[in-house]
């Protein structure tokens, strides 16, 4: 699996959740955690979404406490072959860095959310889980 092009397709997609939030429900005077709720139903709403050849976004969720997670799959790796350390290592510097210079990602800083990305395996296994909180990016 080529890591390089999955976290370009990761942090593409985190870039649309950003805009999505700011453009669609920032300013509708909602708190927070209710815009994020209403961000994860309309994007499950599209679920399941093919990010890519290897990739699919199964279901977003959102909260508890200015909280987002993303749940995919790898449809083509079962957990033994996939080196979750080695994947880890090379997508949240590139989640991080997206968040910090995204303009789109504006919302998620300002309001301090914690994001996690947890992929699972084609049959369902955890293969990993990056938890990207806000000390993180600010």
């Amino acid at each position: 699996m080529n890591k390089k092009i999955l976290g370009i397709v990761i942090v593409i997609f985190a870039a649309f959740i950003g805009s999505y939030v700011a453009n669609h429900f920032l300013n509708k005077g909602s708190s927070f955690d209710s815009t994020l709720m209403e961000v994860s139903a309309s994007v499950n709403k599209q679920c399941p979404i093919a990010i890519d050849k290897e990739t699919r976004l199964d279901t977003t969720i959102a909260g508890p406490e200015k909280s987002f997670t993303y749940f995919y799959t790898l449809v083509n790796y079962q957990k033994e072959e996939l080196d979750s350390k080695t994947l880890t290592e090379n997508l949240k510097p590139n989640l991080i860095n997206n968040i910090k210079t995204n303009k789109d990602m504006k919302p998620f800083k300002e309001n301090k959310v914690k994001i996690t990305y947890v992929y699972k395996d084609k049959v369902g296994n955890e293969v990993m889980r990056i938890l990207i909180k806000p000390n993180d990016y600010l």
